[in-house]
C-alpha cells in the first residue's frame, strides 16, 4: 500500500473533527522550488489559434499538444509532437451528417490506447471515439442529468473504475446562495449500471457577497493513480480530498498572501470592471494538476494586486502575478514559487515526462502567433 493510501485510510476517522472543529495550523518545510530546464517553441499550422486552450495528451509514451478547432462543420484537434516539435497529425470529427457528434468541447479524455472521450457542447451527451475520428459509443446523458455538463481543462471528463465522471454546473442561479448550499459539482455515470450520481464535492462555505462572483461556481479538480480525487475552489485554500468511497478529508493550507478580510463586495454581477477589481482584491484559486510521473500535485494562485495596469486598462486575471504550490503525495505544502504578472499564461500550465510545462503566450498581448511557446520547469530542492 502507497503511503498516501495509508495516508487517506488514517486520517479519515478524523474527519468530522477537521471539519466541525477546525484543523491546528501545521508548520510545513518548503524545500522544493522550480529550477527552468528547457524551453520550446513548437510552428503551428495557420489555422491553429495559439491564444486558444491547449491540452497535453499522453498515449502510451508519447506525448503531443493538442489544440482544437471548429472549422466547417468539422471538428479538428491538430496535435504537435513533443518529440519532433511539429505537427504529428490530425484527428478529424464531423460534426454533421450520419454518425456526426455535433460540435465539440476543446478538451478530450483519454480512456485507453486510441480511444478518446469527446463531449457534445451544451448536449449532455459524450462519445468514445478512435484516434480516426470513427464513433465507437455514444452516451447520452440528456435524460439523466438535469444540470448543465460543461469539459473543461481545469476539470477534464474521464472514465475512472468504470465510470464516465464530469463536470455539472448546479440548475440553481450560479449566483445565487441556493446554488452554493445546494449544488455539487462532479456527475459520475456508472458504465456498468447505468446509474447516475451526483455527490461531491460540496462546495465551501464562502462570506456573503461572494455568489455575485461570476468565478464562484468553477471548480478545478484531479484525480490521481490510485482514483483519489482531489478538488479546488477559487476562494477556498483548503484542499478537498476525497477517496474511492467518496469520504472527504479537508486539508487546511496556509496561504500568507491571501488576504483575510475582504472589504470590496460586488453590487451588480453584470458588471464587468466590478468584477475584475473584486478578484484583484482577493485573489482566487485556479487550477490543481496531478503530476503522474513524480507523484506529485500543482496548484496555482492569482494573488492580490492592483485593479487598474499602468496604462490605466482594468487588470484581468491572466495579467495577476502569480504563485504556484508544490504539494507532495500525502498533500503536504513543499514548496511556493511565485511569477510575476505578464511573463507566462498562468492558465496554460501543463504536467509532461519532461516536466512542468508553463506557457509563455500571452492570452491578451501575443507577441509571435505561429508558434505554441513554453518553459520547461524541473523540480528541485531548496
Amino acid at each position: 500500500m502507497k503511503r498516501s493510501e495509508r495516508l487517506i485510510k488514517l486520517l479519515l476517522p478524523a474527519i468530522c473533527c477537521v471539519i466541525c472543529c477546525g484543523r491546528k495550523e501545521e508548520v510545513q518545510t518548503l524545500n522544493w522550488t522550480l529550477n527552468l530546464k528547457d524551453s520550446l517553441a513548437i510552428p503551428v499550422n495557420n489555422e491553429t489559434n495559439v491564444q486558444a486552450s491547449v491540452q497535453l495528451i499522453r498515449l502510451g509514451e508519447r506525448e503531443w499538444l493538442s489544440s482544437y478547432q471548429y472549422i466547417q462543420g468539422v471538428n479538428r484537434f491538430y496535435w504537435y509532437s513533443l518529440e519532433g516539435d511539429t505537427l504529428n497529425r490530425v484527428i478529424t470529427i464531423p460534426a454533421e451528417g450520419p454518425g456526426g457528434t455535433g460540435r465539440l468541447s476543446p478538451v478530450m479524455g483519454i480512456v485507453k490506447e486510441n480511444d478518446l472521450l469527446v463531449y457534445q457542447v451544451n448536449a449532455n451527451r459524450f462519445y468514445i471515439t478512435d484516434t480516426t475520428g470513427g464513433v465507437k459509443q455514444r452516451f447520452d446523458l440528456a435524460d439523466k442529468v438535469a444540470s448543465t455538463i460543461l469539459s473543461t481543462h481545469y476539470f477534464l471528463p474521464g472514465v475512472v473504475n468504470n465510470k464516465l465522471r464530469f463536470f455539472v454546473l448546479g440548475s440553481y442561479h450560479p449566483n445565487s446562495r441556493e446554488f452554493l448550499e445546494r449544488s455539487k459539482a462532479e456527475g459520475m455515470y456508472d458504465l456498468i449500471t447505468g446509474h447516475y450520481s451526483n455527490t461531491q464535492p460540496r462546495y465551501p462555505d464562502y462570506p456573503r457577497g461572494y455568489e455575485l462572483s461570476l468565478e464562484n461556481w468553477k471548480v478545478s479538480r484531479c484525480v490521481n493513480g490510485l482514483g483519489i480525487t482531489v478538488y479546488t475552489f477559487p476562494f477556498d485554500s483548503h484542499l478537498h480530498v476525497y477517496d474511492t468511497l467518496g469520504r472527504h478529508m479537508l486539508i487546511k493550507v496556509p496561504n500568507p498572501d491571501r488576504p483575510e478580510r475582504v472589504n470590496r463586495k460586488i453590487t451588480d454581477p453584470m458588471n464587468q470592471e466590478e468584477q475584475f477589481a473584486f478578484l484583484a482584491t482577493t485573489g482566487l484559486y485556479s487550477h490543481i494538476l496531478y503530476d503522474q510521473f513524480r507523484k506529485i500535485y500543482f496548484r496555482i494562485f492569482l494573488m492580490p494586486c492592483p485593479a487598474v495596469l499602468s496604462d490605466g486598462t482594468t487588470r484581468r486575471p491572466a495579467d495577476f502575478p502569480w504563485r504556484l504550490e508544490i504539494f507532495n503525495g500525502d498533500f503536504e505544502l513543499k514548496g511556493v514559487v511565485y511569477f510575476e504578472s505578464g511573463k507566462y499564461n498562468p492558465y496554460q500550465l501543463l504536467v509532461s515526462q519532461r516536466g512542468l510545462l508553463i506557457s509563455k503566450v500571452n492570452p491578451y498581448r501575443p507577441n509571435q502567433e505561429d508558434f505554441l511557446k513554453y518553459d520547461v520547469y524541473a523540480i528541485a530542492p531548496i
